[in-house]
């Protein structure tokens, strides 16, 4: 079932809402959070499992979720170049991006090797 055929099986029965079933519309509602919620705690725990940020940082740190790509990235490739930052997350800025890669190693996840243009970003 789609959101607006829900949402039509419930507006079709009744003109008195009081005798509507909202039952096809909150079973929609809930198998959709119930996805996203899993979506959301499988990226928590993805991250929160590396042992080697875990180890390094000892704490929880918030991070944005361009951030969190950033980290998934180097994590999954080893490292990040601008270029890779710049299709990882194509609706910002580069200054935005320098932005939160300085952040990420001001919180001490990343390091920056090299300099300009070929620099690349690892985690530490």
């Amino acid at each position: 079932m789609t959101y607006y055929g829900a949402l039509q099986s419930v507006s079709k029965q009744s003109d008195d809402i009081q005798d509507r079933d909202y039952t096809p519309w909150l079973e929609y509602f809930t198998k959709v959070l119930a996805i996203e919620l899993t979506r959301v705690k499988d990226r928590v725990q993805n991250l929160s499992l590396d042992i080697k940020l875990k180890n390094k940082v000892g704490r929880q740190i918030a991070l944005s979720e361009r951030q969190v790509d950033m980290v998934q990235f180097m994590k999954d490739h080893e490292a990040l170049y601008m270029r890779d930052a710049k299709e990882l997350i194509p609706e910002v800025s580069d200054d935005t991006l320098l932005r939160d890669l300085k952040n990420l190693i001001d919180k001490g996840l990343v390091k920056k090797i090299g300099s300009t243009k070929a620099a690349r970003y690892v985690l530490i």
